[in-house]
C-alpha cells in the first residue's frame, strides 16, 4: 500500500472542484509517509475558497502555531493528547477519538477553553490522560472500536489488515473505562 504526498503544484489542477463545498486540509503524517505537509503548501491551500480549516494530526503544537502565524486558516486539533495545548495556542477545536466514548469529557475541555478557564481545562485534560493513552496502544481505530464494544454500543469488528485488540489491550481498556466511571 502506498500513500501519495502531494505538493501545491499537484493540487492546482483540482482546485476548481473544491469551491462547491467546504473541505478540510488533512495533515495526518502517520497516514502519509510520516511526513507533515510543508508550511508553504498549507499557506497556498489556505487561499483556496473551498478550504474551511486544517485538520492537524502532526503531534506538533509548534507546527500548528506556525500555521496560525502564517495564514488565517482555522486549525482543528486531531490529537486528543494535544487538544488543550493546541486550543490554548489558538486551535478552534478538536476532532477527537475520545469523544466517541466520552463526549462529555472532551466537551469539558473545549467549553473551559472557550470560557478562558484554563485551570478547569487543564484539570479536565489531565483527568483524560491515561484513558486517552489506552486508546492509542494499538493502531487506530482498533482500541476505540473495542472501547465502544465494551460500553455496549456496537461490535468491534475490523477489516484486514487490522486485527482485533490483544487481550492485554482489552484489559487495559476495561481498567481505564472503569477507572473513569464509564463502565
Amino acid at each position: 500500500m502506498w500513500q501519495l504526498r502531494v505538493s501545491w503544484v499537484g493540487l492546482q489542477d483540482v482546485e476548481d472542484s473544491w469551491e462547491s463545498l467546504p473541505d478540510l486540509v488533512k495533515d495526518v503524517p502517520a497516514r502519509v509517509a510520516d511526513s507533515a505537509l510543508e508550511l508553504k503548501t498549507i499557506v497556498e491551500l489556505a487561499k483556496v475558497p473551498g478550504i474551511a480549516a486544517l485538520k492537524d494530526a502532526t503531534d506538533s503544537v509548534a507546527h500548528a502555531v506556525d500555521v496560525m502565524a502564517l495564514c488565517d486558516l482555522p486549525v482543528v486539533c486531531a490529537a486528543d493528547n494535544l487538544a488543550l495545548p493546541m486550543m490554548a495556542c489558538g486551535a478552534v477545536g478538536v476532532m477527537s477519538i475520545l469523544s466517541n466514548a466520552a463526549p462529555a469529557r472532551v466537551l469539558a475541555i473545549t467549553k473551559a477553553v472557550e470560557k478562558g478557564d484554563f485551570a478547569a481545562a487543564r484539570k479536565a485534560h489531565e483527568a483524560n490522560v491515561l484513558l486517552v493513552n489506552s486508546l492509542f496502544v494499538e493502531p487506530n481505530p482498533m482500541p476505540i472500536k473495542k472501547a465502544m464494544e465494551l460500553l455496549g454500543h456496537f461490535p468491534s469488528t475490523v477489516r484486514s489488515p487490522l486485527t482485533e485488540c490483544s487481550a492485554e489491550t482489552v484489559e487495559l481498556l476495561t481498567q481505564q473505562l472503569k477507572a473513569n466511571k464509564l463502565l
